[in-house]
């Protein structure tokens, strides 16, 4: 029941949201169909359906390259874009194409939307999660790999400057930290994610990296109570 309430009320939280960001009702609409699809697509590749998802990849893209089109100062239809590409990618790590191929294509959607709204939170988060995917491919001990993890805390920290309480930034900014070994900083920003929004799609995720660091570092138990809401 939890999980379901926390995906409804995010996705009430998200319409409203698009609504107030663009004026076009179609380029609205077309998002919002995108966004419904970009879910059905996941389910498909999930299940191993790949005809399934490429087809639904195909009407995303359709959609998305629409609403650019409907409002041509909107970041979000490139946003969009940028996580289907990122899903595609994930799906190719194990079936193929060059996910690599994929991630350049998704970083260039975050790119263009970051011309377009150049405080566009989300963009920066997309851009930071799409680099922290890279790192995840990428040789770990070599100089990219550096490269990578720098650029995915400074997109991060900046989506947090332009918009500190945002939630999926600091679940993000967590895993990254403790990816590196950086416990302390991993179980504040856990803990700020929740105190943002104990709604988020992944908190049940979220609270076990809450734990998860806490032990590392041991200290204060009040790290592992939970806010409630």
């Amino acid at each position: 029941v939890g999980g379901f309430l926390r995906a409804s009320v995010g996705e009430e939280i998200k319409f409203a949201r698009y609504q107030g960001e663009t004026r076009s009702v179609p380029a609205w609409q077309a998002v919002q169909k995108a966004e419904q699809l970009l879910t059905e697509a996941k389910a498909a590749g999930d299940r191993g359906q790949i005809g399934t998802a490429r087809t639904l990849f195909a009407q995303i893209d359709s959609l998305l390259a629409q609403a650019a089109e409907l409002d041509d100062e909107w970041a979000s239809p490139l946003i969009v874009q940028a996580r289907a590409f990122e899903m595609r990618a994930w799906f190719a790590l194990v079936r193929g194409p060059d996910p690599e191929v994929l991630l350049q294509r998704a970083l260039a959607a975050a790119n263009q939307a970051i011309d377009r709204e150049p405080r566009s939170a989300w963009a920066y988060e997309t851009r930071g999660r799409l680099h922290y995917v890279q790192w995840l491919i990428t040789r770990p001990d070599s100089a990219e790999a550096t490269r990578l993890l720098r650029a995915t805390e400074t997109n991060l920290t900046e989506a947090l400057r332009i918009e500190p309480e945002r939630a999926r930034t600091e679940s993000a900014l967590s895993l990254l930290y403790e990816s590196q070994g950086r416990f302390e900083l991993a179980r504040e920003a856990a803990r700020r994610a929740l105190q943002a929004d104990a709604y988020l799609a992944d908190a049940d995720q979220i609270v076990l990296r809450l734990f998860q660091s806490s032990f590392e570092v041991g200290g204060d138990d009040g790290y592992l109570a939970t806010p409630t809401r």
